[in-house]
């Protein structure tokens, strides 16, 4: 059977979408015989016209795209609905999709195809770039937490001052400079706090 989408869900119409593209070369075949067998609803007859038209080769150039290319968006939707995903990762995250969607470095199968892609670009570039995301300057500016990423960010503290309170660790600003310059990096930022959390008060 095929997935069931979940209209909140977006990677179950994905999936749904991959399972029809695998098998939508065996619908006619399975829709004419079971209209030979035992007779045609008004609904097959509709739906064998659409799979003997066109529209099919249409359709499968569609579903073949999506195919090839939805992955990027499959991970990304996975990552940032996990338990697991922290707040400094955010904001690179959904910018590199972006530019990916901006330049996916190949052909549109179809108009639909790229209207497709054309909008989901712009309907991103609203939350990254535009603002209609409010916590977008906050998750621009938590990535001073991963060390990870300090190298290129500033190290003037008043330009984070989208972290509510920011300024009064000014004393300690330094001293987590230092430490972070100094320390082994971890490929989780949660590892990295623990390892230096001693050099902090409580």
């Amino acid at each position: 059977m095929p997935p069931n989408p979940v209209v909140t869900r977006w990677n179950t119409w994905f999936n749904a979408a991959l399972y029809h593209g695998e098998h939508v070369q065996y619908y006619r075949t399975f829709i004419e015989k079971e209209i030979a067998e035992v007779g045609g609803t008004v609904q097959l007859h509709k739906l064998l016209e659409i799979l003997t038209s066109d529209r099919a080769v249409v359709l499968q150039a569609e579903l073949e795209f999506l195919a090839v290319h939805c992955q990027r968006l499959m991970n990304t939707l996975k990552a940032l609905e996990s338990h697991e995903f922290h707040s400094v990762d955010i904001f690179n995250t959904t910018s590199d999709l972006l530019s990916w969607l901006r330049n996916t470095g190949f052909p549109a199968a179809t108009g639909a195809c790229e209207a497709a892609t054309t909008n989901a670009a712009a309907k991103l570039e609203d939350y990254v770039e535009r603002n209609k995301q409010p916590a977008q300057d906050l998750f621009k500016a938590v990535r001073i937490f991963d060390s990870r990423q300090l190298p290129l960010l500033s190290k003037e503290l008043a330009d984070f001052q989208s972290i509510p309170n920011i300024l009064k660790t000014a004393g300690e600003w330094q001293i987590y400079l230092d430490l972070a310059a100094k320390q082994e990096q971890f490929d989780d930022v949660v590892m990295f706090w623990r390892a230096v959390k001693t050099g902090y008060r409580n």
